[in-house]
């Protein structure tokens, strides 16, 4: 009967032992699973941050460069201004120093070609 009992409690130790290392591994893998699906999500968070700054610097240069923009149009319309207004006083000039040089000598409608083949671009005014 002596060794009945130590065989029973050496199958109830080894039971114990099972049990303890089963145990012990079900909480690795569930620890496994729980970092993994904690490291994926953290994953999502700093792409989902990350594409979320970029668009954020994509819009900031896409505004800065929308604005250098507008500034140079600005600047060339304003002197596009300046240079027609230039020019139209040129053309007046021009007009009136032919008017002037002409007027004693021919007819009005002469005079009128002559300004208009001159501001044409003929270089033979």
């Amino acid at each position: 009967m002596g060794k009945k009992p130590i065989k029973l409690i050496s199958r109830f130790q080894l039971i114990a032992v099972t049990t303890l290392v089963l145990l012990a591994l079900i909480v690795m893998v569930l620890q496994i699973m729980f970092l993994t699906k904690w490291v994926e999500h953290q994953v999502r968070d700093l792409r989902a941050s990350y594409v979320k700054g970029q668009q954020e610097l994509i819009k900031r240069e896409v505004k800065r460069v929308v604005a250098i923009i507008e500034q140079y149009r600005a600047r060339s319309e304003d002197e596009t201004k300046i240079t027609v207004k230039q020019r139209t006083y040129e053309a007046i000039a021009i007009a009136e120093n032919i008017y002037q040089q002409n007027v004693a000598t021919k007819s009005q409608a002469e005079i009128e070609k002559l300004i208009l083949r001159c501001l044409k671009g003929n270089p033979f005014c």
